[in-house]
């Protein structure tokens, strides 16, 4: 009220506050939520780490709201003026009359699978401005550390556990490194539970490049768990190939099995 009595930027008011409150769902509403800058905004969104989980969560899903297709599609049109868009969620309102309750979720299903394809053909994703790339780019981020939270919940044992045993300084380091070295990290101090947590992802993975990368790096960092006097190492390092590996045994790339190969010989004499 202060800023706009006197004409002040209300942008840097409330930039300010955001800095010098600790976040939580309750700063998010109160803060970020009234500040207009996307830029600002999606680098607030994608760099700080709270030290509560929920308020980690909440900031990642506040990002994600501001760089859905709402947002891209404004910025293509020069609309936004700069400011982060708050896409709100759709929610589609049919009657039940005459529904069960899985024929009326597939209607549901089916009304917002129309919607989005609506909104998609309203992207230009072959003449894409800088700003909508940027967009996408810091959506991007935000999905990968969005699932790699739900990985380190897991990882914690669950939900419910996550909350009490989140460590904020830990998070930041694994939201970012590379999986597979991850993976490996663990193997070496068999935790083979963790492994199992870590690794689904990689082994449905639908690229083949991603599987290629991964058989490759394996090579490169495991070789020395093969001569490794601790059985569960080893033990663990072979349940990871185990995980990793099944997609690549029917990859088209025979790099991907020419090392795969020779991790498994490596490792499982």
């Amino acid at each position: 009220m202060l800023a706009k009595t006197y004409n002040l930027d209300c942008d840097l008011v409330y930039q300010r506050q955001w800095r010098r409150t600790p976040v939580s769902v309750a700063s998010i509403q109160d803060y970020l939520s009234k500040i207009s800058k996307r830029s600002w905004v999606l680098h607030e969104c994608l760099e700080r780490v709270p030290e509560d989980i929920d308020a980690m969560r909440g900031l990642l899903e506040y990002g994600l709201q501001g760089t859905d297709l709402e947002a891209l599609i404004a910025i293509g049109k020069g609309e936004d003026g700069g400011r982060f868009i708050l896409c709100e969620r759709e929610e589609v309102y049919e009657s039940t009359d005459g529904y069960g309750v899985e024929e009326l979720m597939t209607s549901t299903e089916e009304a917002t699978r129309n919607r989005r394809e609506e909104l998609l053909a309203q992207v230009n994703f072959d003449n894409l401005t800088l700003a909508q790339r940027e967009l996408c780019r810091a959506r991007l981020r935000l999905l990968q550390f969005s699932d790699r939270l739900l990985t380190y919940e897991e990882v914690l044992g669950g939900p419910h556990a996550a909350g009490e045993r989140y460590d904020h300084r830990f998070f930041e380091k694994f939201r970012s490194e590379n999986i597979v070295r991850l993976a490996v990290n663990y193997a070496r101090a068999a935790a083979a539970l963790t492994l199992r947590q870590l690794l689904p992802s990689l082994s449905g993975s639908c690229c083949p490049d991603s599987q290629a990368a991964a058989a490759l790096t394996l090579r490169q960092l495991l070789p020395s768990l093969s001569g490794s006097c601790c059985p569960d190492s080893q033990a663990a390092a072979a349940l990871t190939l185990r995980q990793l590996l099944p997609s690549l045994s029917g990859s088209c790339c025979p790099d991907s099995q020419a090392a795969a190969a020779l991790t498994l010989r490596q490792l499982l004499p």
